[in-house]
């Protein structure tokens, strides 16, 4: 991470067989000890924000979790 200079890494961990907790952790306390941002939703689509700038600079493009929005009206839905 130091020589890409990441801020932030959004790790999405859709198989946990393939991305076991304890990575998962081991990797979050590597990444935030030199002051990079770290996520790992699972699915990614859950992606919220997090109170980490970066993270949710990203969210705010329109990533993670989806904003669903139904209107109503009387014998109707849209």
């Amino acid at each position: 991470m130091k020589k890409t200079k990441a801020k932030a890494v959004i790790a999405p961990a859709e198989d946990s067989k393939k991305t076991p907790a304890g990575v998962l952790e081991q990797l979050r306390k590597e990444l935030e000890t030199i002051g990079v941002e770290f996520e790992s939703p699972k699915p990614f689509c859950a992606l919220e924000k997090t109170g980490k700038p970066i993270i949710d600079s990203f969210v705010d493009l329109g990533f993670g979790k989806p904003v669903l929005r139904i209107e109503t009206s009387p014998g109707s839905c849209s």
